[in-house]
């Protein structure tokens, strides 16, 4: 009898070990999934993270906001774009169209495109097409809320016309002096084909 009750406890034991083995299995098993996953979120934070950081820190300009009112212009698109510029869009009057480039690091900086069949010149007659670029910034003037002031900047660019009666393409015309200076560019005039122009020009700020 005692060796059978012996016999007993020892598989009795036998089963115990066992399954404090399957279920030390089953812990760690568990444990090494949550690890996984949670090695997978953090990665994905940290590479997020980096991301945002690198933006930040390469750049004292902020990250770019739409400066189109939608009140105004309510197919007013905005995009950014992956290296901290955006491109925003809206469709304007007569079947123009606007295009505004927001650029820069150390400066604030906004490129805009306006394109065109209402008007018809060579593209190296300059002074022709940088006082339709007034024109056009003097359209858009009410809708438009920006880092930079475009009013000035347009208003200097019409009296370099009316001074010099002449211009040159990408001239840095100064509106305002200081230690953060503002500026305007007549950038690029593009013939998109017959009867459809683009002319660029950009207000920029800095350094910040």
């Amino acid at each position: 009898m005692k060796i059978l009750s012996a016999i007993a406890g020892l598989s009795g034991l036998t089963l115990i070990c066992f399954a404090c083995q399957v279920k030390q299995t089953e812990t760690s098993t568990a444990t090494t999934d949550t690890l996984a996953n949670d090695t997978a979120m953090t990665e994905a934070d940290i590479a997020e993270l980096v991301e945002n950081d690198t933006t930040a820190n390469d750049c004292v300009r902020s990250e770019p906001e739409p400066v189109l009112k939608k009140a105004v212009y309510p197919n007013e698109t905005f995009q950014r774009q992956p290296n901290g510029n955006a491109i925003e869009a809206t469709d304007l009057a007569n079947n123009d169209r606007l295009i505004i480039y927001h650029k820069g690091c150390e400066y604030y900086w906004l490129t805009f495109r306006f394109e065109t069949s209402r008007f018809q010149a060579d593209t190296t007659d300059v002074p022709y097409w940088m006082d339709k670029a007034v024109g056009f910034m003097r359209d858009i003037r009410k809708g438009l809320d920006a880092g930079v002031d475009t009013d000035n900047g347009t208003e200097a660019i019409a009296r370099l016309l009316k001074e010099k009666k002449t211009a040159e393409l990408t001239e840095e015309i100064v509106f305002q002096e200081g230690s953060i200076r503002s500026a305007a560019t007549l950038d690029r005039i593009q013939k998109i084909d017959d009867g459809h122009y683009a002319i660029e020009l950009s207000f920029f700020t800095g350094p910040l």
